[in-house]
């Protein structure tokens, strides 16, 4: 059975991801449907997203952080330390959910510099696109290169004033041939 290398992000009309490793916004919507994709399943994620979590592993997901820090992150159970060359994580990656019969998709979650690393590697983006323009963001998303991806699906949700929760749209993108 194949394994689906999948990213997941919120991202503005700049591409932006976060402002002094927070994201710039709150989207409750968002945020379960980011709980519904990755539960259950493989996420990968910098030492800075790991960080921004407070270490605290999220409740029914399988961790893997990677980092180039010397000695790595803080140790804690489930959660695995890696380093190395993205394609060589990805593939060991693939080789784990298949030996112990987790879900077959793996998410890259983040932030800014493993989401440019996994691009290569990556069949399915699940964007939310923020109608927002974050001044002093710090972190941005890649550019998805419409001649590799294909935009599949494209769910506006409009704006809720009353909450401060901006226009934003849930979107999947496809890797030609995927």
């Amino acid at each position: 059975m194949t394994i689906t290398v999948s990213m997941i992000a919120a991202a503005g009309l700049n591409n932006e991801i976060g402002k002094d490793n927070k994201l710039p916004w709150r989207i409750p919507d968002d945020l379960k449907n980011f709980k519904a994709l990755t539960s259950g399943k493989v996420i990968v994620m910098g030492s800075k997203t790991w960080e921004s979590l407070g270490y605290k592993p999220l409740p029914n997901r399988h961790h893997v952080v990677l980092t180039r820090r010397p000695g790595g992150v803080p140790d804690i159970d489930g959660v695995l330390n890696l380093k190395g060359e993205m394609g060589s994580i990805i593939e060991f990656l693939k080789t784990e959910v298949e030996k112990k019969g987790y879900p077959k998709e793996i998410f890259i979650i983040g932030g800014a510099e493993i989401y440019h690393q996994a691009l290569p590697y990556v069949d399915k983006i699940y964007l939310s696109r923020v109608e927002v323009k974050v001044d002093g963001a710090d972190a941005f998303f890649p550019e998805i290169d419409r001649n590799e991806f294909s935009l599949v699906y494209n769910l506006t949700h409009a704006s809720k004033p009353d909450s401060d929760v901006p226009r934003w749209h849930y979107q999947i993108w496809k890797r030609d041939g995927h």
